[in-house]
C-alpha cells in the first residue's frame, strides 16, 4: 500500500474516533458556533442578542430530540442518531434558518416530540405482540392484547391511550401554531396510528375504527392547540396565518421547474445558488448526493419491507413511521411547488429529522459497508466547508 494512502487512511480513522468519543456535545457546540458566525453581525442590540440566544438554545433542544427520536427508533445504531443530529447541524440552509428563528426551532422540536411518540407506539406495538415467526410475517398480538376468546380486540387500549394520543395531538397543535404551513404534521396523525395498528395485529374494519378515532380525538386537540396558541400571541388579527397566493393558477412547466429549483436551492444554501462557490460543479454535487440519498433510501425500504436490512422487527416498524413522516413531508413541498412558489424553511425543516435519517442510510448504501462510517463523516464534513465557503462569500 502507497504510504501516502496509508497516511490519509490514518488521518481519517483519527478523525472519525475523536468525533465518536466526543459526541453529541460536539454537534451541539458545532450548531452554537456556526450559528453565532451566520448572525453575530447582525445582532446590534440587547433585544437582539435576546432573540438570537433563544434562537440558538431552541435549536439546540431540536437537534438533541431529533438524536433521540434516532436512538429510541434504531437503539443499537448510536452512530446513525449522532450522524442523523450532526446533519442537521451542519446543513447551511438549516443552520442559518434555525439559530435566527425560535418558531421555527419550536416546530422543529414539536414535531419530534410526535414522531418520538409514534416511534415509541410502533415499538411497543411489536414488542407486546411478540415475534414475528420465520423473521417477516406479521402476528396476532399475544393474550395480553386479546379479548377472552383468543380473536384480536379492535381497540388497541395499551397502544393507543387517551393520554397518549392528546399527547400526540398536543404537540402536533404547537407544529401548526409555530409553522402554520407545516401541514404534513396534521396528516401525520391518522397516517402513523393506521401503521401502528397495522404493526399491533389489527386488520380491516377494527384497524379502520380504532384509527378513525384516535384520529379524531389526536386531531381535535391538534387543532384545539394550535388556535389557542395562535389567538394568545395575536396572529389572528395581524393576518399572519391566512394563506397568500392560494387562488393562484398551477403554474406552467417553466414556473414549476423555476419554483423546483428555487426550493432545492433554498433547503441547501440561505441565499440559494447566488452565492455558491464553484458554480455549476458544486450545484451538480449537491443533486447527485440528492438523487443517491433518494434511491438508495428506496431501495432500503424495499429491503425494510422484505424483512432485511439486518434490522430487528421492532427497528423494523420504527422505521417505517420514519418513512411515512419523510413521505407526508416530501408530499407537503410538492403541493408548494405546484402552485408555483418555493418552498420556505417552515415546510421541510421542521420534518428535517427523518429526511436526513433516510439520506444518510440511503446514501451509504451505496459503498461497502467498511467504507460507510467514513463516507457519512466525509459528507458531513462537505457540509461543514459549505458553511465555511457560504460565510465567506457572505462576508
Amino acid at each position: 500500500m502507497p504510504r501516502t494512502v496509508r497516511w490519509y487512511r490514518m488521518i481519517w480513522a483519527a478523525a472519525f474516533t475523536l468525533v465518536e468519543r466526543l459526541g453529541f456535545p460536539l454537534v451541539i457546540f458545532t450548531f452554537l458556533s456556526l450559528g453565532v458566525a451566520y448572525h453575530a453581525p447582525a445582532v446590534q442590540d440587547a433585544s437582539g442578542l435576546a432573540l438570537q440566544v433563544g434562537a440558538l438554545g431552541m435549536g439546540a433542544v431540536a437537534l438533541w430530540i431529533a438524536y433521540s427520536v434516532v436512538r429510541t427508533a434504531l437503539p443499537e445504531c448510536e452512530l446513525m442518531a449522532l450522524a442523523t443530529s450532526a446533519a442537521l447541524a451542519v446543513l447551511p440552509g438549516h443552520v442559518a434558518a434555525l439559530s435566527s428563528n425560535v418558531l421555527l426551532g419550536v416546530a422543529e422540536a414539536a414535531f419530534g416530540m410526535v414522531l418520538l411518540g409514534l416511534v415509541r407506539m410502533a415499538r411497543t406495538a411489536v414488542l407486546q405482540r411478540g415475534p414475528a415467526a420465520g423473521g417477516g410475517a406479521w402476528q396476532p398480538p399475544p393474550p395480553a392484547l386479546t379479548g377472552a376468546q383468543g380473536s384480536p380486540r379492535a381497540e388497541p387500549g395499551d397502544l393507543w391511550s387517551r393520554g397518549k394520543l392528546l399527547d400526540v395531538g398536543f404537540w402536533t397543535g404547537i407544529v401548526l401554531a409555530a409553522a402554520p404551513g407545516a401541514l404534513a404534521a396534521l396528516a401525520l396523525i391518522p397516517a402513523g396510528l393506521l401503521a401502528v395498528g397495522r404493526m399491533a395485529g389489527l386488520r380491516g374494519r377494527g384497524l379502520l375504527t380504532a384509527a378513525g378515532r384516535g384520529t379524531l380525538m389526536a386531531g381535535a386537540a391538534a387543532v384545539v392547540v394550535a388556535a389557542a396558541v395562535l389567538l394568545a400571541v395575536g396572529w389572528l388579527g395581524a393576518g399572519r396565518i391566512l394563506p397568500q397566493g392560494t387562488d393562484s393558477a398551477p403554474a406552467g412547466a417553466l414556473e414549476l421547474a423555476a419554483a423546483l429549483g428555487a426550493g432545492f436551492g433554498a433547503f441547501w444554501l440561505p441565499a440559494g445558488w447566488q452565492l455558491l462557490p464553484h458554480g455549476m460543479p458544486a450545484l451538480a454535487t449537491l443533486a447527485l448526493v440528492s438523487v443517491m440519498g433518494a434511491l438508495g433510501a428506496a431501495v432500503y425500504a424495499l429491503r425494510v419491507a422484505w424483512g432485511g436490512a439486518g434490522l430487528e422487527e421492532a427497528e423494523r416498524a420504527a422505521i417505517g413511521v420514519m418513512y411515512v413522516a419523510a413521505g407526508l413531508a416530501l408530499l407537503g413541498a410538492l403541493t408548494v411547488v405546484v402552485r408555483g412558489a418555493a418552498p420556505g424553511p417552515g415546510v421541510l425543516y421542521p420534518f428535517l429529522a427523518p429526511l436526513a435519517l433516510l439520506g444518510i442510510i440511503g446514501f451509504e448504501n451505496w459503498f461497502p459497508p467498511v467504507t460507510r462510517p467514513l463516507v457519512v463523516f466525509g459528507l458531513l464534513v462537505g457540509l461543514f466547508a459549505l458553511n465555511l465557503f457560504n460565510l465567506v462569500a457572505v462576508a
